[in-house]
């Protein structure tokens, strides 16, 4: 093209008188996509010439970018902007991170983050710690709201560590590292369940006690009679009332409520000596006391 135009500038010589001797200069203009680039007119590159343009971004601090030229100026671009790609190493533009640079991005509760497509993948992450309550936790120890853990959570609500023995009573605000509720506040007093020994509250944690009643379980018949005995002062079978109160404890009603009486099979009381009626009499009120025995081998026992 630049032949061609010093061919046209000496032609036009030509037609002038000889006299003239010399050539004439063309105005030099910016014609972008001619595919010469006319340094004297300005321009630096041409896009209809790629090579003058292809490796202009080795020079920038992106190096492996791609430059274009301008269709309107024919200047070079190779700002940061056009420059930048996805695996630079360079953060830029919508990039959350770029091969090995991950922008100071980590796991919060520790794991594995990676950088796919210049966007942070956290599938690796830990969850639990992570600050969010995800699918599987009860909790997350570092909810950063204080407020969610401002409710108290109610044990009952809970599952323990044993398959038909929940909890009966007491609640927890504490989460546990492995974001599962701790349980150690927790009691199993309350679900009408005796326990004769210690149960866990949770795996790993402490025990709770061992229960003398549980609100409307009935109590062993061995745990009954020696708890009649003591309270109604003697050694003969006897039954009584009792209670059970909140702490899974027998309590002890006044004398005149305890309903102290002879089992069946026991010896009947004679009327004289005031002593305990038979169970008979107080489970028939009306009824003769004389109907509460019966001869059994020569004795009267409590029917």
């Amino acid at each position: 093209m630049q032949l061609g135009r010093q061919l046209l500038a000496l032609g036009l010589g030509l037609g002038l008188p000889i006299a003239s001797g010399c050539l004439l200069e063309l105005e030099h203009r910016v014609a972008c996509g001619d595919g010469y680039v006319d340094v004297e007119a300005g321009e630096s590159c041409d896009p209809g010439d790629p090579s003058s343009f292809a490796s202009a971004c080795a020079q920038t601090a992106r190096p492996l970018g791609h430059a274009a030229c301008d269709p309107d100026s024919c200047q070079i671009i190779n700002s940061a902007d056009q420059c930048s790609i996805c695996g630079d190493g360079i953060i830029d533009g919508d990039e959350e991170c770029d091969s090995d640079n991950l922008g100071g991005a980590g796991c919060i509760a520790g794991g594995t983050i990676r950088c796919i497509d210049c966007k942070l993948d956290r599938t690796g992450c830990n969850t639990c710690g992570n600050t969010v309550l995800d699918e599987d936790e009860e909790c997350d120890y570092r909810q950063p709201n204080a407020d969610e853990f401002a409710a108290e959570q109610t044990c009952t609500n809970l599952s323990s560590p044993y398959i038909g023995i929940p909890y009966g009573s007491g609640g927890t605000v504490k989460c546990n590292p492995d974001c599962t509720w701790n349980r150690n506040s927790c009691s199993y007093c309350g679900n009408n369940i005796i326990n004769s020994e210690p149960l866990f509250l949770e795996i790993g944690g402490k025990l709770d006690r061992e229960e003398d009643c549980d609100g409307t379980a009935p109590l062993d018949a061995a745990t009954e009679a020696a708890h009649c005995q003591a309270v109604c002062n003697t050694d003969d079978k006897v039954r009584c009332t009792y209670t059970c109160s909140d702490s899974c404890e027998l309590e002890f009603p006044d004398p005149e409520e305890l309903d102290c009486c002879l089992r069946s099979g026991e010896t009947c009381p004679n009327g004289e000596d005031g002593g305990l009626p038979c169970c008979w009499s107080l489970d028939n009120p009306g009824e003769p006391l004389a109907s509460a025995c019966e001869l059994q081998n020569g004795a009267s026992l409590c029917r």
